[in-house]
C-alpha cells in the first residue's frame, strides 16, 4: 500500500515542541527536523494557547512563515505579515463581568489579548481585544470554586489543565464558547487553502484534541496523558526524547 504523503504539520508548542515552560526551546534535533520540511516546502503552522508575547519566540527560532493559531484558538496571527488576521474578542459586557468575578475571587489573574498578556491587578482595562482570562496557581479546593463563580457568565467556555506551564498546578482558561482550536483550524484550513485530511496534528494535551481529531493523522506525544493518546492514531516518543523528530520522518 502507498505511504500518504502529508502536506502540512500543525504543532503544539508547550510538551510537543519544547518541554513546559516559557524559557523552554526547541532542541537542535526538533531544529533541524523542522527546517528539513521548510526546505522542502512543507507548512508548518503552530497551534497553542499562548499569546504572541510568548509564542514570538519559538516562531522566531524555528524561522516559522506560515498562519499560526495562538490564544488556544482565539487568534490566527500570520508571521509574514506579523499581524492578527482574525480573533474572537470578548464583547465589554462580559469582560467586564468576567473581571468582577476574578477580582472577588483573587487579587491577580492574567488577561489576554491579541497583543499579549497581562497580569490583573485592579486596574482599568481598557482593551477591547481580550481572549481569554487565565486563572494561575490554583489548589485543588479552588477548582469548583471558580467553575462555579465563572458559570455566571454567559456562553462562556472553561478549559481545566491540570499539568499547566505555571509551576505544574492547576489552571482554568475561561474563553468565548466559540473560540476553540478547531474553529480556528477551520479559518486556518481556508486561509491557507489545506485540506483537513492532507494535514499531521501533533499536541500532548486534552486541549489539543479538537485540532487533534479534525485532521488526517493525530498524534500524541508520549507524555500525553492516557485519555489522549486513546484517541489518536500514532503515539510519538515523548517530548523529552525529541518525539517531534520522529514524527516528521515517519510522515514526511
Amino acid at each position: 500500500m502507498k505511504k500518504k504523503k502529508y502536506k502540512a504539520l500543525l504543532l503544539d508548542i508547550d510538551g510537543t515542541i519544547v518541554q513546559k515552560g516559557y524559557e523552554n526551546l526547541p532542541t537542535v534535533a526538533v531544529k533541524r527536523a523542522i527546517a528539513s520540511l521548510h526546505k522542502r516546502g512543507i507548512p508548518v503552522c503552530l497551534a497553542t494557547g499562548r499569546t504572541i508575547q510568548h509564542a514570538k519566540r519559538i516562531i522566531d527560532v524555528l524561522h516559522i512563515t506560515n498562519a499560526c493559531i495562538l490564544n488556544g484558538g482565539a487568534a490566527i496571527y500570520d508571521p509574514k505579515i506579523k499581524k492578527t488576521i482574525h480573533s474572537f474578542s470578548f464583547d465589554e459586557k462580559r469582560k467586564q463581568k468576567l473581571i468582577t468575578i476574578g477580582s472577588a475571587l483573587r487579587e491577580r489573574f492574567l488577561v489576554c489579548t491579541t497583543q499579549g498578556e497581562f497580569e490583573y491587578t485592579g486596574q482599568d482595562f481598557s482593551q477591547k481585544d481580550v481572549t481569554s482570562f487565565y486563572f494561575i496557581h490554583l489548589q485543588q479546593e479552588e477548582i469548583e470554586l471558580y467553575t462555579r463563580g465563572l458559570a455566571e457568565v454567559h456562553n462562556l467556555t472553561l478549559h481545566l489543565i491540570t499539568r499547566g506551564t505555571f509551576d505544574g498546578m492547576p489552571v482554568i482558561i475561561a474563553t468565548d464558547a466559540d473560540t476553540t482550536k478547531i474553529k480556528a483550524i477551520h479559518h486556518l484550513f481556508e486561509y491557507m487553502k489545506i485540506h483537513a485530511e492532507d494535514i499531521v496534528a501533533v499536541g500532548d494535551e486534552e486541549n489539543d484534541l479538537p485540532m487533534l481529531t479534525a485532521v488526517g493523522m493525530s498524534v500524541a506525544m508520549g507524555n500525553a496523558p492516557d485519555n489522549v493518546k486513546a484517541q489518536v492514531k500514532y503515539i510519538a516518543p515523548s517530548v523529552y526524547e525529541d518525539g517531534l523528530v520522529d514524527v516528521i520522518k515517519k510522515f514526511f
